[in-house]
C-alpha cells in the first residue's frame, strides 16, 4: 500500500531536519572531515587533471584559441604594454625588452651596424613587428626557448612577414614554425652577434636558454632564460 504524499513529504522534511541538526551539533568534526575528504580527492586527481589541461593547452586547437584570447585581452587592457621597459645599448648591440600579454616579455636584439635583429620568444607578433618598424631593422632570426604559446605564439606570423627569417629552438619541444633545430651548445650568429644555445629541460622537455656572448663585442654577456627562472610569476 502506497503511503500518502503528505507522509512522504513529512518523512523527507524530518530526515533533512535531523541531518541539519547533526551537522550543527558536530560542525567542527564534519568540517574537518570535509577538508580531509577534499584534500584526499585533490591529492589523487591533481596530477591527472593537470596533465589533461596541459595536453589541451599545448597540443590542441583549444590551447591556441586560449592564447589568442589572452593576447586580445592584453592588447585591450594594456595598449602601451603592461610595464615600462628600457632598452640597453653597448658597443653596437641594442637589446629592447617588449612587454607582451599580461605579464611576459619578448626581446629584440639588434646589431646596429648592419641593422639586423633577433627576436627572442615573440609571443605577440604585432608588438614585435611594431618595434622592428620603429627601429628600421630586418628580422633575421627568432630564438625560441620553448613551445608554450606565451613564448612561441608569434613565430609563424613573423615568419610569414619575414620570409628569410630562421626560427631556432629545440627539436624536442615541438616549437611552432621551427626551421633550424638546435642541440646543447650549438651557436647562432647574426651580424656581429654570437648566441650559444644551452639545453635546460625541466619547464618543458626541450627548454633552451640563449647566451649572447659579450666578448665578441667587448661588452657584458646577456642571458635570455625563458621560463627557466621566474620572477613574480613572469618568466
Amino acid at each position: 500500500m502506497a503511503l500518502p504524499d503528505w507522509m512522504v513529504t513529512l518523512a523527507v522534511a524530518a530526515s533533512f531536519f535531523c541531518f541539519f541538526c547533526l551537522f550543527v551539533r558536530y560542525r567542527r568534526t564534519t568540517s574537518a572531515f570535509c577538508r580531509k575528504l577534499f584534500s584526499w580527492i585533490m591529492a589523487r586527481t591533481e596530477k591527472p587533471l593537470f596533465r589533461i589541461a596541459y595536453t589541451l593547452y599545448t597540443r590542441t586547437r583549444l590551447g591556441y584559441m586560449y592564447y589568442k584570447r589572452q593576447m586580445r585581452k592584453a592588447r585591450e587592457n594594456y595598449p602601451a604594454g603592461h610595464s615600462t621597459t628600457h632598452p640597453m645599448e653597448f658597443n653596437g648591440v641594442k637589446i629592447i625588452p617588449i612587454s607582451v600579454l599580461s605579464d611576459n616579455y619578448s626581446y629584440l636584439v639588434i646589431d646596429t651596424a648592419s641593422s639586423v635583429a633577433v627576436a627572442v620568444d615573440p609571443a605577440d607578433p604585432q608588438k614585435v613587428q611594431t618595434v622592428l618598424e620603429e627601429e628600421g631593422v630586418m628580422l633575421e632570426a627568432i630564438l625560441c626557448t620553448h613551445k608554450h604559446w606565451d613564448h612561441s605564439g608569434g613565430n609563424k606570423g613573423l615568419k610569414r612577414l619575414h620570409g628569410s627569417c630562421h626560427v631556432y629552438g629545440s627539436a624536442a619541444d615541438n616549437i611552432p614554425g621551427l626551421t633550424h633545430a638546435l642541440s646543447h651548445r650549438d651557436s647562432v650568429r647574426v651580424g656581429q652577434m654570437h648566441f650559444k644555445a644551452l639545453f635546460t629541460p625541466g619547464h618543458t622537455v626541450g627548454h633552451m636558454i640563449y647566451l649572447l656572448d659579450g666578448q665578441a663585442v667587448g661588452a657584458p654577456s646577456s642571458l635570455f632564460s625563458g621560463d627557466l627562472v621566474f620572477l613574480s610569476g613572469c618568466g
